[in-house]
């Protein structure tokens, strides 16, 4: 049996994958200061968890690990394993864990 690739569904795989930073790209680092600017200015906390969330989602890609620490993002999780309110301390603890793995 033989499978044919669809010319369609490459293209559209293709381009999707073009239009996305690449870890250690200037564009992915501006990205993620615009988060870090984010958080910190926000006073709503709903806001502030979707942010920590978006964050934390890079924490599991290593190619990140060296933006994160130029932006400090350690420090925010580590402002959330001090303050032990919600869901922010559950997120802090285990993304603290992996910036540094």
């Amino acid at each position: 049996m033989v499978f044919k690739k669809n010319n369609k569904i490459s293209s559209i795989n293709q381009r999707k994958s073009t239009n996305r930073s690449v870890p250690g790209s200037f564009g992915r680092l501006q990205y993620l200061q615009n988060l870090v600017n984010e958080y910190q200015q926000t006073e709503i906390t709903e806001h502030k968890e979707q942010i920590l969330a978006n964050l934390a989602n890079f924490c599991y890609d290593s190619r990140n690990g060296p933006q994160l620490r130029q932006l400090r993002v350690i420090d925010l999780f580590f402002d959330c394993i001090l303050e032990p309110s919600s869901a922010w301390f559950k997120a802090g603890k285990f993304n603290y864990i992996y910036i540094y793995i």
